[in-house]
């Protein structure tokens, strides 16, 4: 049997000095502010089925005569659920988006600015 005289190239360093090496890690964007609008569109307040970044600045205003409105901002990953209560008129989005809709009606009819 025959040995090897052939010496063995050196083995990696330890991960350590990769990581010294790496950049600054690139933070996430957080998503669990991001919103999906489930209602009707609403003049100068949200556009359905738009993703929004946090809650429009006219909601605000809106909220004064649809205080249930801000239940139509769900998370994306909500919307299958949010679908189905819409779609059957039951629960707490189906019943915001009833809301909604009426308040839509008037805005859309310049009840309301």
């Amino acid at each position: 049997m025959k040995t090897s005289t052939r010496k063995q190239a050196p083995k990696a360093a330890p991960a350590a000095a990769a990581v010294a090496a790496d950049p600054k890690p690139v933070e996430k964007k957080k998503t669990e502010d991001r919103r999906l609008y489930v209602g009707p569109t609403i003049y100068g307040v949200a556009r359905h089925g738009s993703v929004y970044i946090g809650i429009p600045s006219g909601v605000e205003a809106a909220r004064k005569d649809v205080p249930d409105l801000i239940n139509l901002f769900i998370p994306i990953t909500d919307y299958g659920k949010a679908s189905e209560q819409i779609r059957k008129g039951t629960g707490y989005i189906g019943v915001a988006y009833k809301h909604a809709e009426v308040y839509a009606d008037k805005v859309r009819n310049g009840g309301i600015r």
